[in-house]
């Protein structure tokens, strides 16, 4: 008779199981082993009818019982503290399980019961959490329920944490929906940052990808003017860069904007690969910021051979190295230090010895000065200026 109700509530028969009543009551049904395909993070034994239900997201079976045990309602948990919801959520049974929000929180019992089912739920391990049940089983229909009615994810002691697992969850299962959900919730500090930007953010190359499928807009820029390329040269990130070029037509910001820009982004990752792929795309490599800053400001490297291989793409592309203005190696003695061999490469380059490095003191003094104490100073001085 058991093998016969449990055929009623997966093929959710109602007409059939009013036949067996009497047998819907207690918590000792299974589940087939068939339905994990191999991974069982919820038990299959020691279930009520309404688990049962849950699992084979069978609502008008669900609703019959619901409605004909009275007692024993949709909070009934199994031996590991589980509910039908976090069944539905685990099945991807997304009509069980709206039905028990859309229903449990129109009627203010009901509503307590859920809301201390959300409470408790919080305190489990992250592997029984509603949440990371629902990412398992690619179910952005249910996440969106979920936080609809007022789950909570900065209520779990490991927040952080639980939502980094569902995301690999989503990753995994190359679920791109309930990603942008996920990465959408998890945007808590930078609130206008997009999800591709918080995944950029994240160094998770795999949710990167994921999200491009979605053509998100790779030229939104937040309120500090920052976009998602601006932030994986930041992080110096050379495979998401690439990527993001691949599917980008603009790269820049709008020329309008004096803002930090492409030249800046890519300087401040001090990565010459990624630099000789910026440069190749055209951007305006003498372009100033907010603060008359040229690129070079942000140049983040002191290794001889990337600062070098940097000055000679900038310079190829169109970079003005003797302007009265903004000259670019004022700027970039005040920003990264005394490097003889780049100040040496901008006078070979055509840098005047007359050029202002700081407001009162030229290059030719700045050489004298440094001569005193540096011997590759003084190797200057006496090539370009005795």
């Amino acid at each position: 008779m058991k093998k016969k109700l449990i055929t009623c509530l997966e093929e959710d028969d109602v007409s059939n199981l009013t036949s067996y009543t009497k047998s819907i009551h207690g918590t000792n049904f299974s589940l087939p082993e068939g339905i994990f395909n191999g991974d069982k993070t919820l038990s299959s034994k020691n279930l009520s009818a309404l688990h049962i239900c849950a699992a084979f997201d069978s609502i008008d079976c669900f609703i019959y019982i619901q409605n004909y045990l009275k007692a024993e309602d949709f909070t009934i948990q199994n031996l590991e503290n589980s509910t039908p919801l976090h069944y539905a959520c685990y099945f991807n049974s997304y009509e069980v399980a709206s039905f028990i929000l859309d229903y449990g929180f129109s009627i203010p019992s009901q509503k307590k019961k859920l809301e201390k089912l959300f409470q408790d739920d919080y305190k489990e391990k992250t592997k029984y959490s509603l949440i990371n049940l629902a990412s398992l089983s690619s179910s952005p229909k249910i996440i969106k329920i979920l936080f609809k009615y007022g789950y909570s994810l900065s209520k779990f002691k490991n927040h952080r944490q639980i939502l980094d697992q569902c995301i690999r969850n989503s990753v995994i299962r190359r679920d791109s929906e309930s990603l942008y959900l996920l990465l959408t919730l998890k945007n808590d500090i930078n609130v206008d940052n997009s999800p591709l930007m918080t995944a950029i953010t994240a160094q998770n190359i795999d949710a990167v990808k994921l999200l491009l499928d979605l053509s998100p807009n790779l030229n939104y820029y937040n309120s500090r003017y920052e976009t998602a390329l601006s932030i994986a040269c930041l992080w110096n990130n050379y495979d998401i860069v690439r990527i993001l070029l691949d599917n980008m037509s603009e790269i820049d910001l709008p020329p309008q904007l004096q803002v930090k820009a492409a030249v800046h982004w890519m300087c401040q990752s001090g990565n010459p690969k990624i630099c000789r792929l910026m440069l190749d795309r055209g951007i305006d490599v003498n372009r100033l910021d907010q603060e008359g800053r040229p690129g070079l400001f942000y140049l983040t490297t002191n290794v001889k051979e990337d600062v070098l291989a940097i000055l000679n793409m900038m310079y190829q592309h169109g970079m003005i190295i003797d302007q009265k203005e903004n000259n670019p190696i004022t700027k970039f003695t005040s920003s990264i230090g005394n490097y003889s061999y780049a100040i040496e490469w901008f006078i070979t380059h055509g840098t005047s010895l007359e050029t202002l490095v700081k407001p009162d003191m030229k290059l030719q003094t700045w050489i004298n000065k440094q001569s005193r104490s540096e011997y590759s100073y003084k190797v200057l001085r006496e090539l370009y200026i005795d």
